[in-house]
């Protein structure tokens, strides 16, 4: 005698179209070791940049002022001297987590032996300039100790 699971095949197909529905994420932000990790997003060309351990897909040397500048998920932001493509984020459970060392900020050297600490150094860092009545954004970026 056959019998048929029909809740159970509901429930797989539910799961499957919950799974294929939003946005792709973006390969903004992901690690890499080449520029060919990172690939093509709506038509740009991403850079591997190494100032990120582990590398971070980016698109170096965008405009900020141009909102189609990045693939959707990531904005223009100006770091230092240069502008880059970053993750859109929240809370830095957004971002990938990039361990970096540094040294102990509370350590004494004169009083004690000191070891480098390590922690998540990637940040959810609100974006300055946000025009009044619009909503702030953040992206996230590499803040090394």
């Amino acid at each position: 005698m056959k019998t048929s699971c029909p809740f159970q095949m509901a429930a797989a197909l539910v799961a499957l179209v919950v799974m294929s529905c939003g946005d792709p994420p973006s390969l903004v932000g992901q690690p890499c070791q080449t520029d060919d990790h990172c690939g093509t997003e709506a038509g740009l060309d991403l850079t591997c940049d190494h100032a990120v351990p582990g590398g971070y897909c980016t698109l170096a040397g965008c405009d900020p002022d141009a909102p189609s500048g990045c693939p959707q998920g990531s904005l223009c932001v100006t770091e230092a001297d240069t502008t880059a493509c970053r993750l859109l984020c929240e809370t830095v459970l957004d971002c990938r987590e990039v361990m970096a060392c540094g040294p102990d900020p509370d350590c004494d050297p004169a009083l004690e032996t000191c070891h480098q600490v390590c922690a998540n150094a990637m940040r959810c860092v609100p974006v300055p300039g946000v025009p009044e009545g619009e909503s702030e954004q953040a992206t996230c970026q590499f803040s090394p100790p």
